[in-house]
C-alpha cells in the first residue's frame, strides 16, 4: 500500500519542469550552431562543465547561448545520484552583417609633451570614435 503512494510521488519529483536559460547579444543570429548535449558536470552541477571557447569558434560574436537539462540530462543524474550531472549547451554564432565589433583594435595618438587642450582634444575624438563604432578606443601617448 505504502508503494502506491510513494510512486506517484517519486513520477511527480522526476517529471518536474527541465532547467532552461537563454542568454542573447543583439546581434542576428546565423545559421552556424556549436551543440554540446552532454556536458560534464558532477555532483548536481556544483561542478560545472568546461568553458566553451566562443571566440574561437565564432568569428563575428556570439548571438546567443542557451543551456539546459533535457530529459534524459535529469535521467542520468539521477541514475548516477548527482555525481555526473551533464547538461546541453548551445551557441549560436552571429551573422558577419550583424558583428557590432571589429577585429582591429583602434589607436589614437598624441604627443606626449603636448598641452593639456591637445590631449584633451584627443581624449575627446577618442570617445565620440568609440560611440560611433561602438568598440574601444585607445590612446597612446609618444
Amino acid at each position: 500500500m505504502k508503494l502506491k503512494r510513494l510512486i506517484p510521488i517519486i513520477l511527480l519529483l522526476f517529471f518536474t519542469g527541465c532547467y532552461h536559460a537563454q542568454v542573447t547579444t543583439g546581434l542576428e543570429p546565423s545559421n552556424e550552431v556549436y551543440e554540446d548535449k552532454w556536458a560534464a558536470g558532477f555532483i548536481y552541477g556544483l561542478v560545472p562543465p568546461d568553458i566553451v571557447e566562443a571566440g574561437e569558434r565564432c568569428n563575428h560574436g556570439v548571438a546567443r547561448v542557451e543551456t539546459q537539462l533535457s530529459f534524459m540530462n535529469q535521467f542520468v543524474t539521477i541514475l548516477s545520484f548527482g555525481i555526473y550531472s551533464p547538461m546541453q549547451i548551445t551557441v549560436t554564432c552571429a551573422t558577419a552583417s550583424a558583428s557590432a565589433y571589429s577585429t582591429q583594435e583602434q589607436i589614437l595618438t598624441s604627443k606626449n609633451n603636448g598641452s593639456d587642450e591637445e590631449k584633451l582634444n584627443t581624449i575627446e575624438e577618442a570617445v565620440k570614435l568609440s560611440a560611433e563604432l561602438k568598440m574601444p578606443v585607445y590612446i597612446q601617448f609618444e
